[in-house]
């Protein structure tokens, strides 16, 4: 069985007859050996000399592991970031995936996982799924303060499925939260959702199935609402 110094020994071998892959394989191997013993910084020394000799985007989840191990959560979220650039580039979707998940998990509050979680599955084509991540991420960032992120993540979802009322009815609130419920965009969200004032605090939504002839009027209407207020980045992607 294989210990520490003889992978070291054949790792500095293949280093000197230029086996840089191989090197590097054995500097992976060494470092799992070392995490299952749990020498957590050997373990992340072995895994970052793997990585410089040969970029290997699964050394990127697995040095995140070991920062989790030793309570280093922002260098952890930091290579997790590394992973996903990595895994995007090489259109490895489901390992993309893991490591938007991860993120989350480690930066609950943050909406960056989550807008990583929607740009995965708009290029699997898993629209829907886009949509909520992006819904999620709107809603982070408005309780972070950062109302125009806010915004631009509830425009993507909107981009992702436009008959979702859902996302409208986010829009408003979002407004009315940021501007009040006489802001004109307000209103004009009112009419495209039908909602009539029961009082000057409450609101009723008056239920209809849509035709598919109205659905395609609402979501013109909709599109012409967001062109005059949302961001220059999102006015972009409508004209294209």
């Amino acid at each position: 069985m294989d210990d520490e110094y003889t992978l070291l020994k054949e790792a500095a071998s293949c280093l000197k007859q230029k086996k840089v892959i191989e090197a590097a394989q054995l500097y992976q191997k060494i470092g799992e050996f070392f995490a299952q013993k749990s020498f957590y910084q050997k373990a992340l020394a072995a895994y970052q000399k793997s990585l410089s000799l040969h970029p290997d985007p699964n050394l990127h989840l697995s040095i995140a592991g070991i920062y989790e191990k030793i309570q280093r959560s922002f260098s952890a979220y930091e290579a997790l970031k590394q992973a996903y650039h990595s895994f995007i580039q090489q259109k490895t979707f489901e390992k993309s995936l893991e490591a938007g998940f991860k993120m989350s998990h480690l930066q609950p509050d943050a909406s960056f996982p989550h807008e990583k979680i929607a740009e995965v599955y708009f290029y699997m084509g898993h629209y829907p799924e886009a949509s909520a991540e992006y819904q999620i991420a709107s809603i982070k960032a408005e309780a972070q303060g950062d109302f125009r992120k806010s915004m631009e993540d509830l425009f993507y979802a909107f981009k992702m499925a436009p008959q979702d009322k859902e996302i409208w009815k986010n829009l408003r609130q979002a407004l009315i939260h940021q501007r009040g419920t006489e802001d004109a965009h307000v209103q004009q969200l009112d009419e495209l959702l039908e909602i009539k004032p029961q009082s000057p605090k409450k609101f009723i939504e008056k239920k209809e199935i849509w035709s598919p002839e109205k659905i395609a009027d609402q979501l013109k209407n909709a599109q012409m609402l967001m062109e005059e207020f949302l961001f220059d980045e999102a006015k972009k992607i409508v004209e294209e």
